[in-house]
């Protein structure tokens, strides 16, 4: 009952939409692995296993193992998964600064951290992998680095303080909540994302000209490279995400969209003033973006230069505030069960047994709570031309 609750409540989030994605693992997956791997494997040695017991035992494996290198793969390690995760934290299987927990690039026939006869078997990759693998390095007399690994502090501590591990500095409290069940109070990281495709469509099919994904992306740069991207950075509003993972159609844990979702929903607002003559048509969507942001920063009041007041600009403006809201709106109807009361008393009453349900429930909440504070940022400009 717990299980199936949660899953009602994660319903529309980011992690009900990383569990419907092609990469995970899901539930016929496992039942296949244990119908032709484990199953009959456990049973030649004489054991009697239960779908629901390799249920259990898959979970707590998989959400309690490492990726240590190329040869274990997702392993466990005794010790090390008893740290407590924190994105702020004192030690750490691989940091910037420090020396690694593990080493990824080993022989992943051998397991061997340095030269291996495995090297040669293919000459035109050895240069390639030898550069990846520690081959200027020599184990020390008598010592076995490749028995052992290191987890090593970034920190200073003092006796009796608790030591954090991080399970990723990238990782949201969706992708937390999917691979070890549970998530952060507070996560930076966490974000809620649209697909291209699930933009355009949450629109009238008449407010959007013809306008490829490829030629979203070569406008995308090429306002990139107008310089766009140097007055992000005094926008409250808009961000531009530094990360690779995920879509960059997304908002932040603030609740301010990403640079491209910004532009991919002004892109209708510039197309419907473009002539098709006088101009190319991505230097002349770059041109407008490029004033649409600088009006929309003199707005903000976060503009240092003189910025003239210009009517199409003004109901541009309003215009790209009523495409956020909506957007956000839209999803935000998708998100957990269709009650009538406020999740947040029916998360005060429920039972603290059940632990799935109120941890999917506060996801969904915070996903909400994400969605409001970015309608709430843009209302006030939505009414502009009203």
């Amino acid at each position: 009952m717990d299980g199936v609750d949660a899953l009602q409540w994660l319903k529309g989030t980011e992690a009900d939409r990383n569990l419907a994605s092609a990469s995970t693992i899901h539930l016929k997956d496992i039942d296949s692995y244990f119908d032709n791997v484990a199953g009959p494997l456990l049973r030649r040695r004489s054991y009697n296993p239960n779908r629901e017991g390799f249920y259990r035992a898959f979970s707590l494996v998989s959400s309690r193992a490492f990726l240590v290198d190329a040869y274990h793969g997702l392993s466990m390690v005794p010790i090390a998964d008893a740290t407590t995760m924190s994105i702020s934290r004192s030690g750490s299987l691989s940091t910037p600064d420090q020396r690694a927990f593990t080493e990824f690039s080993v022989c992943s026939q051998c397991g061997s951290l340095y030269e291996c006869p495995h090297d040669n078997t293919d000459a035109k990759d050895e240069a390639l992998r030898l550069s990846q693998r520690s081959s200027t390095r020599k184990p020390d007399p008598g010592t076995e680095f490749d028995s052992y690994y290191e987890m090593v502090l970034n920190a200073a501590v003092v006796p009796n303080e608790e030591i954090f591990n991080t399970y990723g500095e990238t990782l949201s409290n969706a992708q937390l909540l999917n691979r070890y069940g549970f998530i952060l109070d507070v996560n930076e990281n966490d974000r809620i994302s649209w697909t291209f495709e699930e933009v355009i469509i949450c629109f009238a099919p008449d407010c959007w000209p013809p306008f490829s994904q490829f030629q979203f992306e070569a406008v995308v740069y090429t306002v990139a490279r107008e310089k766009i991207t140097e007055r992000i950075s005094q926008c409250n509003l808009v961000f531009y995400p530094q990360d690779e993972d995920g879509s960059s159609l997304c908002l932040d844990v603030d609740g301010r969209i990403s640079l491209q979702l910004w532009i991919l929903l002004a892109l209708p607002l510039c197309l419907q003033r473009f002539d098709g003559e006088t101009h190319n048509q991505a230097d002349y969507l770059a041109e407008n973006l490029v004033a649409l942001l600088n009006y929309q920063l003199f707005m903000e009041g976060t503009d240092d230069g003189h910025h003239v007041k210009s009517s199409d600009e003004e109901a541009m403006f309003a215009s790209l505030a009523h495409s956020t809201i909506g957007l956000c709106r839209a999803r935000r109807a998708q998100l957990g069960k269709t009650e009538t009361a406020d999740p947040n008393i029916i998360l005060d009453d429920l039972p603290e047994a059940m632990q799935l349900t109120r941890k999917a429930m506060t996801l969904m909440i915070g996903e909400q709570s994400v969605l409001d504070s970015c309608i709430s940022a843009w209302e006030p400009y939505a009414l502009i031309d009203e």
